[in-house]
């Protein structure tokens, strides 16, 4: 719609350095209490979360035993979760750019008609994100962060690379493609990387499958295509 009505769409990619094992806990469990979690429960999160530790084997030697002052237990249940909890009031520091979030994947996106605008907007929202992050505690992998604008052919052409983009003083890259959640979009929504990419992975399922099936039943075959070929087809199709 943006692009139909002649709008260039800047798109921040953010990447977090660790996310998972930065969480701080006395601020998870304050949020936690916000959410209303009541006092017992906010007793147990706080046995779960403190005085654990971890070594590390190297060569076959192990370490000894450090503590964990930081993080949520990766590999857990509960670890997901709490780093949704962290990080959902993130929006709350963004006035006019539109955050979407799917666990450690987020982004923040702005329209405009003008390059000047959508630079400056970009730019104060990046200021107040980087201020969030300060205030809870994680840090910003810059070089993985990526910045792209989206728009028709023509649109495009008319801008001359001239939006930059930054955040604490560093440059943040700007790409013509980018992955997001397993889907390459371009910037001009053409799809055709992602729609190239897709069909050489499901040819070589379909290589894998041809080698095989002389040696398996019609079953069997039906079988190895709902679990490697067909969810390429189904993946992000609605």
């Amino acid at each position: 719609m943006n692009i139909d009505n002649g709008l260039i769409n800047g798109v921040v990619f953010i990447d977090l350095k660790k996310a998972f094992d930065t969480i701080d806990h006395q601020i998870i469990l304050q949020k936690l209490k916000n959410y209303g979690i009541d006092e017992n429960s906010l007793t147990w999160f706080h046995s779960y979360l403190t005085d654990r530790t971890q070594k590390c084997r190297v060569n076959g030697q192990l370490s000894d035993s450090v503590p964990v002052a930081c993080g949520v237990p990766q590999g857990s249940s509960l670890g997901p979760l709490l780093f949704l909890i962290y990080i959902n009031d993130l929006p709350n520091c963004l006035d006019h750019t539109t955050a979407r979030m799917f666990a450690d994947d987020t982004s923040i996106s702005y329209a405009s008609d003008s390059a000047k605008d959508l630079q400056n907007v970009i730019n104060t929202e990046l200021k107040g994100l980087s201020d969030w992050l300060t205030t809870n505690k994680l840090s910003l992998n810059i070089v993985k962060t990526e910045f792209i604008v989206v728009g028709s052919r023509q649109r495009i052409k008319t801008l001359n690379n001239e939006i930059d983009i930054e955040i604490n003083g560093n440059m943040v890259n700007q790409v013509t493609s980018v992955k997001s959640l397993g889907v390459h979009l371009d910037n001009h929504l053409m799809w055709s990387e992602h729609t190239d990419k897709l069909c050489k992975k499901i040819a070589s399922a379909i290589g894998a499958l041809k080698r095989i099936r002389s040696c398996i039943s019609t079953n069997t075959a039906i079988q190895v295509y709902q679990a490697l070929i067909q969810p390429h087809f189904d993946y992000c199709c609605s």
